[in-house]
């Protein structure tokens, strides 16, 4: 869900968003609204995405508390977006849309700083969940799979017994 959900990120607030304001037929104001839209819609998803790993780390093995670093690190973005940033934002795009003028603020400055931060967490929650699945950590306290356990310990046994 992790790798998912960066994509996602990436594509929408990396790529998508920053190629629509070159656009030279796109009114900035279109492009405004679009981004709101756009974003609007992103943080409901990700909150989907948020019940979907919680639900993957409860169900995991452990150790978990890289795991729970990460999400808390993701949460904790997600609630100062939709508590503060989004509408903030919202607000100015409003504004624009009316015809008013708006003074220079920090806030997509901060939006892009949360961006590259929920990245940076969805990155390491990603490769920790494909560390975790690829088994090279058996040393970490889990067990190898079964299909391995039950290998038989003498190379000699593990040589083909053909005709």
């Amino acid at each position: 869900m992790a790798i998912l959900w960066l994509g996602l990120l990436l594509g929408v607030s990396f790529l998508a968003t920053p190629v629509k304001f070159e656009a030279v037929s796109l009114a900035l104001p279109v492009a405004l609204d679009v981004g709101r839209v756009t974003f609007a819609l992103l943080a409901k998803v990700e909150w989907l995405f948020t019940a979907t790993i919680v639900v993957a780390i409860l169900l995991s093995p452990p150790p978990r508390l890289l795991r729970w670093s990460c999400f808390g690190a993701l949460t904790l973005v997600l609630l100062v977006q939709a508590l503060w940033l989004l509408p903030a934002l919202d607000a100015r795009v409003a504004a624009i849309l009316a015809g008013g003028a708006v003074a220079p603020t920090n806030h997509h400055l901060l939006y892009v700083v949360a961006e590259l931060a929920k990245a940076l967490a969805l990155l390491t929650l990603s490769g920790e969940a494909l560390w975790s699945l690829s088994g090279r950590n058996a040393g970490c306290g889990r067990s190898a799979p079964a299909s391995v356990a039950s290998l038989p310990s003498d190379p000699a046994a593990l040589r083909f017994q053909g005709n």
